[in-house]
């Protein structure tokens, strides 16, 4: 038989953990594994990627584990352990076109937004005339989105003092400071004075960038902003950078843009776009090499 897709794994695993309580992904690998009547090679077949470190199989299930989880029908135990919702128990119970038409239509991403780009992500709709180049771009940018899910969940597990060194090692990353002399600082505890972090913007210390970090779910709104502009003008600083997991409300961006002084607005879909790009808190994880035709070797 042939390895399953990730949606033909949901509804099995949906039953399977309803049946076994909390569980970690690869708990439920070898009964699947049966259940779809994989050979173990097929079990152990990796991707045709440049490094090829990763199990077809495996990564499927841990696709079909985070569509459940989106949609509300699994549960997070622990640190990688899940148990069935209440939901969850209850939609097992049908049959598979219902399970699967459920999760689609219940998919939300993470505690962000779900944007218009989210939902086109998660349609096969547009997938039919595509050209290989098509699906493997909208392929990246669905497991790019996900990843961004996955670092905004495990961010907000963290302290919030994670979190604000955190934030400073990605303006660190990003080529804010001196690396040399490593001056870059996060402040301690409630003497902060509503600043969380104090970063130089260049390694002479011409301008000093002011930190404030909020591990949040709740949008954030225009008093919050008023507080970080007046931290700021105690500090005599001319720029701050405000970054929240959430979001910010439409009064608090009209606010920041106004104001004298240089205010710098990152939202959970920002950090999280900028924790991948400059390679914070995620690992490389495969390459692919798409090669085309030398048309000037060709030439005679």
């Amino acid at each position: 038989m042939t390895i399953p897709t990730y949606k033909e794994i949901r509804p099995e695993m949906l039953r399977l953990a309803a049946k076994i309580g909390p569980f970690k992904v690869s708990d439920l690998e070898e009964q699947l594994a049966k259940l779809f009547s994989l050979t173990e090679e097929e079990v152990s077949k990796g991707y045709d990627s440049a490094d090829n470190k990763h199990r077809m199989f495996r990564s499927r299930m841990g696709w079909a584990k985070s569509s459940l989880y989106r949609s509300g029908l699994l549960e997070k135990v622990s640190r990688g352990v899940f148990k069935v919702s209440p939901k969850g128990v209850e939609v097992s119970s049908h049959d598979e076109p219902y399970i699967q038409t459920y999760i689609e239509e219940n998919y939300i991403a993470s505690s962000r937004k779900k944007s218009k780009q989210d939902a086109e992500l998660y349609s096969d709709t547009s997938l039919g005339d595509s050209t290989p180049n098509d699906m493997m771009e909208k392929g990246y940018h669905q497991i790019k989105e996900e990843l961004k899910n996955d670092i905004l969940d495990k961010v907000m597990e963290m302290s919030p003092k994670f979190f604000e060194d955190l934030v400073v090692k990605l303006l660190k990353n990003m080529g804010y400071g001196d690396p040399v002399k490593g001056e870059w600082s996060v402040t301690q505890g409630s003497n902060d004075e509503g600043i969380d972090g104090i970063i130089k913007e260049d390694a002479l210390g011409l301008e000093v960038i002011y930190l404030q970090a909020k591990r949040w779910a709740n949008t954030v709104g225009r008093p919050e902003i008023q507080k970080f502009m007046g931290a700021l003008a105690g500090k005599g600083a001319k720029k701050g950078v405000f970054i929240t997991t959430s979001d910010y409300s439409s009064g608090a961006i009209e606010y920041a843009e106004k104001v004298d002084m240089r205010i710098i607005l990152i939202d959970g879909s920002q950090l999280a776009e900028y924790m991948i790009d400059y390679n914070v808190g995620v690992s490389h994880e495969n390459t692919y090499v798409i090669k085309s035709i030398d048309t000037d070797f060709f030439e005679e």
